[in-house]
């Protein structure tokens, strides 16, 4: 007998405010509504409802809980308070809905720990209908893993595993009506080595071009970034080319990189987004525009600024700015999926800077261009308090003794190459000290370097060649072939209905655990503050 598809879609968050994940609910959302063309469906988000700063899911109705938001629980009491009242609300909607026939319900980034109450709730909801006749399925959509270095999601959760040693089976639960999603394959290899029932669920590129601009519109687009640079005291040079790195302004994302990459080293005009909501990433948000004013570097900050007047929606901004770019950046250090990565092939755009550690992109996509270091002199770096923030970390992270020990002794090592360190290893106090000494001297600029396997290129010498059309034009065509709407579509219908694998179906007593990250992997930036 064939599973049928569900009537009634229901995604699970935190919140709606905009970012990566708030984008694949729109997706998942559209798509749904695709497949259920002229039938009844119902299309949900439960989180909570930022209202007029919430990015919009035209294809689904939010139901607003204050309760799904971000929260860190200290009081056992009130996170068990909370953990039941959610649970009631999700087990009601579901319930009201079942009437109209299957129900899917689906969580995003659950497994982070950043509302271990409200993981709680939807784990118990699903061990609720696990063994009745309702026909309800439950999706874990996991885009990040908290083991990654997130020491603010680990201290709650083992905050949570000290009140209950079987936590991690609430975080990933092992029923016969769960499975998981994963956007990256390194997450699907490491929780598939913890015995889950996962799924590599790749996010869709929507491409909405709305055509090519024309060369006056083109003009006008720059025209208005450069009022707006000329309002925020950004000194943009008109013979200059223009990059683009549409991210947030947070940690991960190593922004201070980009500005240095871009600005500093290539002397072109960037585009930045937007800060980050966490009260790090907004301080060093802040103190990285002030570095730009003081120094007057050619770098715009919050891209959505340029049409605050016609209040055109941030998409909107961004793919006019996509059409604009002379080339795109991209400095992360980690993604779970990367739309920044592949984004700007669909508009026939280049695209430079830092491969991602976990980073395996489709098959045939050619990313030549990207480096995997960027090597900066060893003494400009305070190494000693940077190796003390590691063991910090990683002792956060309850790396054994032993581990910590090797980390640093390697890290002392190997980390100075040739008397260099790649800029991604520091946190960013000492980025800030880098940026600010190669503003100050633009000939030290002689003494940086990207490392391309073993090939060492000047970052004045970066790129090293133009990127050639024919390679655009062909990671253009993989893109939207392995990637677009349409063959997400696809996917999305038959993993909706994927069954669950029996030995990922946990025995009674059995406890989750997800396997370590590689040492090699940590890097402070993951951890905003640090």
């Amino acid at each position: 007998m064939k599973t049928p598809l569900p009537a009634t879609l229901i995604q699970v968050h935190y919140h709606n405010r905009p970012g990566g994940v708030t984008t694949v609910m729109q997706a998942y959302a559209r798509a749904f509504s695709c497949l259920q063309s002229g039938k009844i469906a119902t299309n949900l988000l439960f989180c909570r409802d930022y209202g007029e700063r919430a990015l919009p899911v035209l294809d689904a109705a939010v139901v607003s809980n204050t309760r799904c938001d971000y929260r860190w629980y200290a009081d056992k009491k009130q996170f068990l308070a909370d953990k039941r009242k959610l649970f009631e609300a999700l087990q009601k909607l579901i319930q009201k809905y079942l009437e109209l026939g299957p129900v899917c319900c689906i969580g995003h980034n659950l497994t982070l720990g950043k509302n271990t109450a409200l993981s709680g709730a939807f784990a118990n909801v699903a061990r609720k209908f696990a063994n009745g006749k309702e026909q309800v399925r439950f999706i874990s959509a996991v885009h990040d893993l908290a083991e990654a270095g997130r020491l603010e999601c680990l201290r709650q959760i083992n905050r949570n595993v000290a009140w209950d040693a079987s936590f991690y089976n609430e975080l990933y639960p092992r029923l016969k009506n769960v499975i998981f999603w994963a956007p990256g394959k390194s997450v699907v290899a490491c929780l598939k080595r913890a015995g889950l029932s996962v799924y590599l669920m790749e996010n869709p590129l929507e491409y909405d071009a709305g055509g090519r601009l024309k060369k006056y519109q083109t003009n006008l687009l720059r025209k208005q970034l450069f009022n707006a640079a000329r309002s925020a005291r950004t000194p943009f040079c008109s013979g200059r080319p223009l990059t683009l790195y549409p991210a947030r302004v947070i940690a991960r994302k190593n922004a201070v990189e980009a500005v240095l990459v871009s600005a500093v080293a290539r002397s072109t005009n960037l585009v930045l987004g937007g800060p980050g909501t966490h009260a790090a990433d907004r301080r060093a948000y802040r103190r990285l525009q002030n570095i730009c004013r003081r120094y007057k570097l050619p770098v715009l900050f919050n891209y959505n600024i340029i049409d605050k007047k016609d209040q055109t929606g941030v998409q909107e901004v961004l793919t006019r700015l996509y059409q604009s770019c002379d080339w795109c950046l991209s400095t992360s250090l980690s993604e779970g999926f990367g739309y920044a990565l592949y984004m700007p092939w669909l508009f026939n755009r280049p695209l430079f800077g830092r491969k991602p550690l976990d980073f395996i992109p489709p098959k045939g996509l050619n990313y030549g261009a990207l480096y995997d270091t960027l090597l900066v002199p060893a003494p400009w770096v305070a190494l000693r308090p940077l190796e003390k923030k590691y063991r910090t970390l990683l002792a956060g992270m309850e790396k054994k003794p032993k581990t910590i020990d090797r980390f640093c002794r390697r890290f002392r090592q190997n980390r100075t190459v040739n008397g260099r360190i790649d800029f991604g290893l520091l946190d960013q106090e000492n980025q800030f000290r880098v940026l600010e000494r190669l503003v100050k001297t633009p000939a030290d600029a002689v003494f940086v370097f990207v490392k391309q396997g073993s090939r060492l290129i000047p970052i004045r010498d970066y790129p090293a060649r133009s990127f050639p059309i024919s390679i655009i034009k062909r990671n253009r065509r993989i893109c939207l072939r392995q990637l677009g709407f349409e063959s997400f579509c696809r996917r999305f219908a038959r993993l909706l209905k994927a069954p669950v694998k029996e030995t990922a179906v946990l025995s009674s007593g059995a406890r989750v655990k997800i396997p370590a990250i590689p040492v090699s992997y940590i890097r402070l930036l993951i951890t905003p503050g640090m």
